[in-house]
């Protein structure tokens, strides 16, 4: 497609192929044993997914980090965009399906440096996080933000060229917390939009989620998710699942375990589970049903215009 002669691109192996040992001098710089294997695993979202036990058609992988993904794996191939392809997973015989936000839950720490400097000097003081105190008054806002949404395209992606941020609905009762859980909503309601996209082309229907990355920490943002996809949201022993895949590929080629299913089995463990409201479910579907789902179409035509006079 482009003009590269053969010779010059990359070997390709299966995860979990060993492609050296740990030498001499990586040793003493990184302090990992010399002549230890080194293996290749697969993708950072596809090693993700993996480490969340998302292996079953049914089931689905949120992933709360900087990029906020989506993911489903599956045995047939389909674009979840058109022209932009479903992911080899991890293991064999699987694709994974991707939507993803570039400006994920970067959008929390934009928000902390840019509105909530008390609370990341009160954080400070008490030795936690300024999302734990932020989490707090989380509760006190309801759902829906009392009328503010945000649309989470914050970055251009090759699909959605002209693509720019946005929040509607502002009042004088609004409050710099709504503003933080409209950027959890928002980014939730997109998430919810590609998982619904890809469900249509891939014939496949979701029942549960798994969650992922930093913003999976905080109890508040998994209860929110629970109730807006009205699905059981899991919550496994750790947040770094793509490390945990990455390891769960290493021991199945290893021999450690005979299957990628034994080997989740074994490594892969449910801490938490949400339940969603039923009621607040239902007000969520109807605002993504009558106001986000038009919310992208309608500013289109005008972010592009802004697009062209400020040459952005």
């Amino acid at each position: 497609m482009f003009g590269i002669a053969p010779e010059k691109l990359c070997k390709l192996v299966p995860p979990g192929t060993q492609i050296g040992r740990i030498t001499e001098s990586c040793a003493a710089a990184s302090g990992l044993p010399a002549g230890l294997p080194l293996l290749v695993t697969g993708s950072d979202k596809g090693c993700e997914t993996l480490g969340m036990g998302v292996l079953e058609e049914d089931m689905a992988a949120l992933s709360f980090g900087t990029c906020a993904t989506v993911e489903i794996s599956t045995r047939k191939y389909f674009e979840p965009i058109p022209f932009f392809p479903a992911y080899p997973a991890v293991a064999a015989g699987l694709y994974n399906g991707e939507i993803h936000f570039p400006r994920g839950y970067w959008m929390l720490r934009w928000f902390i440096d840019s509105f909530a400097q008390k609370e990341a000097q009160e954080a400070a003081l008490l030795g936690c996080s300024p999302e734990e105190l932020l989490d707090l008054r989380l509760r006190d806002i309801p759902a829906g933000c009392d009328g503010l949404m945000l649309l989470p395209q914050w970055a251009p992606s090759p699909s959605t060229p002209n693509a720019m941020g946005a929040m509607i609905g502002f009042h004088d009762s609004h409050t710099r917390f709504h503003m933080y859980r409209a950027i959890i909503e928002g980014l939730n309601f997109g998430l919810m939009d590609g998982l619904r996209r890809m469900e249509r082309r891939s014939g496949q229907k979701i029942r549960s989620l798994r969650l992922s990355g930093g913003g999976s920490a905080s109890d508040e943002i998994c209860r929110i998710t629970a109730d807006m996809f009205g699905l059981s949201v899991e919550r496994i022993q750790t947040a770094e699942a793509t490390a945990l895949g990455a390891a769960i590929c290493a021991f199945v080629s290893r021999g450690v375990y005979g299957s990628y299913r034994e080997a989740v089995a074994a490594m892969v463990h449910v801490r938490d589970r949400f339940v969603p409201d039923e009621s607040r479910h239902g007000l969520y579907e109807q605002l993504y049903r009558e106001v986000f789902t038009r919310y992208s179409a309608t500013l289109s035509p005008l972010h592009r215009r802004l697009r062209r006079l400020l040459k952005l």
